[in-house]
């Protein structure tokens, strides 16, 4: 059986270094941009897929459902959903440089640059079908606070799964 080796990249030693300051997340966010999808594929970072697969058992066959691809990125989330189907989808980020990344995919319909902290979302109350969010739970990035405002985004007896966060 092979030995696997776990990766690691200088950019997260540098994100690990920010601490749980959230200016300096973006700054890292912002610098990142360019180099985050060919750097997810070096990490074999799966968990785009892992929550898509875990959205369309939600889901089913409702491949028109609204979905709101929280802390989106570069779209990674968005790009494995549209595999399975889905082409109704919404994303935010609140790193500028990384939502234009996902915007050049051209996968989302609407895309916001908003953060999710002290403030409300600029979303009505039940507007989606269902949330997804990976790899967004961390210090400096959102907190378990967050769950009660995907809560109000979406529509009564929805889906506000899944949510994996391992970074």
């Amino acid at each position: 059986m092979a030995k696997q080796v776990e990766q690691s990249l200088p950019i997260l030693d540098e994100l690990e270094k920010q601490g749980t300051d959230s200016e300096g997340v973006d700054k890292v966010y912002t610098k990142w941009a360019e180099e985050y999808d060919k750097d997810m594929i070096t990490l074999n970072y799966t968990q785009p897929s892992v929550s898509a697969s875990e959205m369309e058992k939600c889901l089913k066959d409702n491949k028109d459902a609204l979905i709101l691809d929280v802390a989106c990125g570069t779209g990674l989330g968005g790009i494995e959903l549209t595999k399975r189907g889905f082409y109704n989808l919404h994303a935010f980020d609140r790193c500028s440089k990384m939502l234009e990344k996902a915007k050049q995919k051209n996968i989302y319909k609407k895309v916001m640059c908003m953060s999710l902290g002290p403030k409300v979302l600029d979303i009505p109350d039940d507007t989606y079908d269902a949330v997804m969010m990976t790899g967004a739970v961390a210090p400096g990035h959102m907190d378990g606070r967050c769950f009660a405002e995907f809560i109000r985004i979406v529509k009564p007896g929805r889906s506000l799964c899944p949510f994996y966060d391992i970074l």
